[in-house]
């Protein structure tokens, strides 16, 4: 019993110390924005090698870390949309519904 006091006074205690604060003066506006034009100079494609100029079905590597640590990982990019290419999707969810759920 007097583990269990100690650890919720622990627990109350660091709960009152913490506190996360504002970490942005960023307010959402309550009415709808205006969306970017897509002539806009955020859009452009800048200099040199570039994600969205990847090739389709392409296995791409790429390596992570400094020194002896790196590591090297790929990934391969989809094929190109068309009407006969297979499409795989998932589901996630419940099969049944209960007082618990």
């Amino acid at each position: 019993m007097a583990m269990l006091v100690f650890v919720l006074g622990l627990v109350l205690n660091v709960v009152v110390v913490c506190n996360g604060g504002i970490t942005s003066t960023f307010v959402r506006k309550i009415e709808k924005t205006v969306d970017m034009p897509l002539d806009s100079d955020v859009f452009r494609v800048p200099p040199g090698y570039n994600g969205p100029q990847q090739q389709f079905n392409t296995k791409y590597y790429y390596v992570v870390g400094i020194g002896h640590t790196k590591r090297r990982f790929w990934f391969t990019t989809p094929p190109e949309v068309g009407p006969d290419v297979p499409y795989t999707f998932g589901l996630i969810g419940k099969f049944f519904i209960s007082s618990i759920s």
